[in-house]
Protein backbone atom coordinates (compact mmCIF):
# COMPACT_ATOMS: atom_id res chain seq x y z
CA UNK A 1 0.00 0.00 0.00
CA UNK A 2 1.15 3.49 -0.59
CA UNK A 3 1.77 6.35 1.72
CA UNK A 4 -0.86 9.19 1.05
CA UNK A 5 0.94 12.50 -1.09
CA UNK A 6 1.36 15.34 1.79
CA UNK A 7 -0.43 18.43 -0.05
CA UNK A 8 -0.14 20.30 -2.71
CA UNK A 9 2.15 23.81 -2.14
CA UNK A 10 -1.05 25.71 -3.78
CA UNK A 11 -3.23 23.86 -0.89
CA UNK A 12 -0.57 24.73 1.86
CA UNK A 13 -0.42 28.56 0.06
CA UNK A 14 -4.35 29.01 0.03
CA UNK A 15 -4.81 27.67 3.75
CA UNK A 16 -1.88 29.91 5.05
CA UNK A 17 -3.47 33.07 3.21
CA UNK A 18 -6.70 32.26 5.17
CA UNK A 19 -5.07 32.31 8.24
CA UNK A 20 -3.13 35.53 7.58
CA UNK A 21 -6.10 37.36 6.45
CA UNK A 22 -8.36 35.70 9.38
CA UNK A 23 -5.53 37.46 11.81
CA UNK A 24 -5.56 40.57 10.25
CA UNK A 25 -9.09 40.88 10.46
CA UNK A 26 -9.17 39.86 13.84
CA UNK A 27 -7.00 42.99 14.92
CA UNK A 28 -7.82 46.36 14.36
CA UNK A 29 -4.12 46.92 12.73
CA UNK A 30 -1.06 44.14 12.87
CA UNK A 31 2.43 44.33 11.78
CA UNK A 32 3.65 41.56 9.54
CA UNK A 33 5.67 40.25 12.46
CA UNK A 34 2.70 40.19 14.69
CA UNK A 35 0.82 38.30 12.51
CA UNK A 36 3.71 36.13 12.35
CA UNK A 37 4.07 35.46 16.23
CA UNK A 38 0.12 34.67 16.25
CA UNK A 39 -0.35 32.58 13.64
CA UNK A 40 3.02 30.51 14.70
CA UNK A 41 3.86 30.78 10.49
CA UNK A 42 7.31 32.28 10.01
CA UNK A 43 7.95 35.68 9.05
CA UNK A 44 9.21 35.20 5.65
CA UNK A 45 6.26 32.87 4.65
CA UNK A 46 3.68 36.49 6.07
CA UNK A 47 5.62 38.34 4.56
CA UNK A 48 4.99 36.41 1.04
CA UNK A 49 1.58 35.89 1.66
CA UNK A 50 1.09 40.03 2.89
CA UNK A 51 2.55 40.87 -0.46
CA UNK A 52 0.00 38.74 -1.92
CA UNK A 53 -3.08 40.32 0.00
CA UNK A 54 -1.51 43.93 -0.85
CA UNK A 55 -1.80 43.27 -4.73
CA UNK A 56 -4.45 41.99 -4.83
CA UNK A 57 -5.92 44.96 -2.77
CA UNK A 58 -7.91 43.02 0.10
CA UNK A 59 -5.34 44.59 2.80
CA UNK A 60 -3.54 47.85 2.67
CA UNK A 61 -0.52 48.99 4.75
CA UNK A 62 -1.35 52.26 7.20
CA UNK A 63 1.06 54.06 9.00
CA UNK A 64 4.59 52.84 10.84
CA UNK A 65 4.24 50.82 14.02
CA UNK A 66 7.91 50.68 16.37
CA UNK A 67 6.93 48.33 19.37
CA UNK A 68 10.60 48.57 20.57
CA UNK A 69 13.91 50.26 20.33
CA UNK A 70 15.87 47.90 17.99
CA UNK A 71 14.84 46.86 14.55
CA UNK A 72 12.81 48.03 11.59
CA UNK A 73 9.36 49.75 12.30
CA UNK A 74 6.80 47.59 10.77
CA UNK A 75 4.39 48.64 8.86
CA UNK A 76 0.77 48.31 9.88
CA UNK A 77 -1.66 46.13 7.99
CA UNK A 78 -5.53 46.42 7.92
CA UNK A 79 -8.17 45.29 5.85
CA UNK A 80 -9.82 47.14 2.93
CA UNK A 81 -12.76 48.48 4.08
CA UNK A 82 -13.57 49.64 -0.20
CA UNK A 83 -12.49 45.76 -1.07
CA UNK A 84 -14.98 42.94 -0.54
CA UNK A 85 -14.65 39.15 -0.57
CA UNK A 86 -17.20 36.63 -0.57
CA UNK A 87 -17.09 32.68 0.26
CA UNK A 88 -19.37 29.77 -0.14
CA UNK A 89 -19.71 26.04 1.28
CA UNK A 90 -21.85 24.30 -0.42
CA UNK A 91 -22.37 20.80 1.37
CA UNK A 92 -25.13 17.90 1.34
CA UNK A 93 -27.43 19.20 3.72
CA UNK A 94 -26.37 22.97 4.18
CA UNK A 95 -25.50 25.86 2.40
CA UNK A 96 -23.27 28.65 4.10
CA UNK A 97 -22.28 32.08 2.95
CA UNK A 98 -20.07 34.61 4.28
CA UNK A 99 -19.47 38.34 2.45
CA UNK A 100 -16.91 40.53 4.31
CA UNK A 101 -17.17 44.50 3.07
CA UNK A 102 -16.37 46.68 6.39
CA UNK A 103 -18.19 43.95 8.98
CA UNK A 104 -18.17 40.27 8.52
CA UNK A 105 -21.86 38.58 7.58
CA UNK A 106 -22.57 35.21 7.07
CA UNK A 107 -25.60 33.34 7.07
CA UNK A 108 -26.35 29.61 7.20
CA UNK A 109 -28.93 27.40 6.40
CA UNK A 110 -30.57 24.02 5.10
CA UNK A 111 -29.35 22.87 1.90
CA UNK A 112 -32.24 23.27 -0.99
CA UNK A 113 -31.22 22.85 -4.43
CA UNK A 114 -34.28 25.28 -5.22
CA UNK A 115 -33.13 28.03 -2.42
CA UNK A 116 -29.16 28.06 -3.86
CA UNK A 117 -29.40 31.11 -5.57
CA UNK A 118 -31.39 32.74 -2.97
CA UNK A 119 -28.98 31.93 -0.15
CA UNK A 120 -26.26 33.24 -2.56
CA UNK A 121 -27.69 36.81 -3.29
CA UNK A 122 -28.90 36.86 0.45
CA UNK A 123 -25.07 36.36 1.14
CA UNK A 124 -23.98 39.00 -1.97
CA UNK A 125 -27.10 41.98 0.06
CA UNK A 126 -28.48 41.72 -3.49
Amino acid sequence: MQAEAPGRVQDVRRQNLAVALAAIQRAERSTRAEIAARTGLTKASVSSLVAGLLETGLVEEVGVTRDGERGRPGSGLVLNRQRGALGAEVNVDYLAAARQLGAVSSISKPFDLDDLLAAVRDALGS
